[in-house]
């Protein structure tokens, strides 16, 4: 028997709370597998764990949430909605804030993932383009196949020969140089028209910065690491374009700077389709805070190209302002940098804070000085004050999603410390 009003059927409220409790509980022994796991490119820094848990807690919860929000009062229509992920062309739209991503275009050694392509007929994993997948539009290519070498095919190499650089097939015992810089120049084109290009590591002509040049055809001898026949062209192209390999982007702080300049290029080229110079003075306010972020110096001088005193014509305007650009964002922004960059975002929305508020967001900001916490954690506390008190100058800067929050990893194999 039980107390009048009372049911064997447990309420909606109970099962949201049960359910609550079953996901923390996942959390922890997802948290704790992360923290002890062996995986030799996926190492986790252990000082991120609590934003790991944190986020895996808010992501399993979230049917949760609107199940309370159903339970409590009805919500708004439209305050929540993301589209899916093979429309990121689109927008995505988060508790009221509408933020638009574009779609960038980007070459990729067909490798990866794309085809068993390889000299030895096999294809690569790579945790890049898996994660990019949905979110970018690829254009696969394989200079090797494309130069008419088959799959499966003799391995060829970078031999320096006469002061000059060729590419030998031992086993034929010959040379492709020449098909290879046929197959290079085609694909430049197609380049030119991408926001940026993730190639195939140590490769004789997808490698950028580590393929192996020997010195001598039949008894070669090490001599160094450069880039590979197609890699080289690649690099001389890249302008403002995001380029990097797959092994390097494994790397934290190299994936976050690729990710911001692959999605800078991307807005630029839209609107540098239509070259009306409003939409110039409105990329280069929302990017004002991040490219102080990467360098002030190129940054004021970006103000000066917009600002056009010389009365320049539009396409002029738009050229130059391309090349400064890629000055800019050629380097990964410094750490001591982005500190100051985010006291000049708190100022915006210091006034209304309370003195314990205020506390909590500058010890946030020194945590992510010391290195303790990655730099979503502090962008995010940033934009939740924006929203609070409705600051839209400071909710329109990049700075604080510069790209999809769904391509934001935590995890560092600590590989290509040396940026370049």
């Amino acid at each position: 028997m039980h107390p009048p009003g009372c049911s064997d059927t447990p309420s909606a409220g109970s099962k949201v709370v049960q359910k609550f409790l079953c996901n923390f509980l996942q959390g922890i022994f997802r948290a704790s597998a992360l923290l002890w796991s062996g995986k030799a490119q996926q190492r986790v820094c252990r000082r991120h764990m609590p934003v790991i848990f944190t986020r895996y807690i808010f992501d399993c919860n979230k049917e949760v949430q609107q199940k309370t929000k159903r339970i409590q009062a009805p919500p708004p229509r439209c305050c929540r909605q993301t589209l899916c992920r093979g429309s990121h062309a689109g927008l995505e739209m988060k508790e009221g804030m509408l933020r638009s991503f574009p779609q960038p275009v980007v070459l990729v050694s067909r490798c990866l993932g794309f085809d068993n392509c390889r000299y030895d007929g096999q294809q690569l994993r790579a945790e890049i383009v898996e994660l990019l997948q949905g979110y970018v539009q690829f254009i696969d290519i394989c200079p090797e196949v494309a130069a008419g070498l088959g799959v499966p095919r003799a391995p060829i190499r970078l031999c320096v020969q006469k002061e000059a650089v060729e590419v030998w097939q031992p086993a034929e015992s010959r040379t492709v140089t020449r098909q290879l810089e046929m197959a290079a120049a085609e694909v430049l084109p197609l380049f030119l028209a991408c926001d940026g290009a993730v190639l195939k590591s140590k490769s004789p002509s997808c490698g950028l910065y580590d393929a192996k040049v020997f010195h001598g055809r039949e008894q070669p001898q090490f001599l160094r690491r450069g880039s590979g026949m197609l890699g080289e062209k690649i690099l001389a192209a890249a302008a403002n374009r995001a380029v990097d390999d797959e092994m390097r982007l494994s790397n934290l702080a190299i994936r976050e700077h690729f990710l911001i300049k692959l999605y800078a290029s991307a807005r630029f080229r839209e609107i540098d389709a239509t070259r009306k110079m409003r939409d110039l003075i409105s990329f280069h306010a929302s990017y004002k805070f991040l490219f102080l972020a990467y360098n002030e110096k190129h940054f004021r001088r970006c103000g000066r190209i917009v600002a056009n005193h010389e009365k320049l014509g539009q396409e002029e305007v738009f050229t130059r302002y391309r090349a400064e650009m890629a000055l800019l964002l050629q380097r990964p922004f410094r750490r001591e940098a982005m500190v100051n960059t985010l006291y000049h975002a708190y100022g915006l929305i210091a006034e209304g804070l309370a003195a314990e508020e205020k506390e909590y967001i500058i010890n946030t900001i020194e945590e992510y000085r010391d290195e303790r916490i990655p730099l979503q954690a502090v962008t995010r506390l940033l934009e939740g004050q924006a929203l609070r008190f409705d600051q839209h100058y400071l909710r329109n800067q990049a700075l604080l999603q510069p790209f999809p929050t769904e391509l934001s990893l935590l995890t560092d194999s600590g590989k290509g410390r040396k940026v370049q």
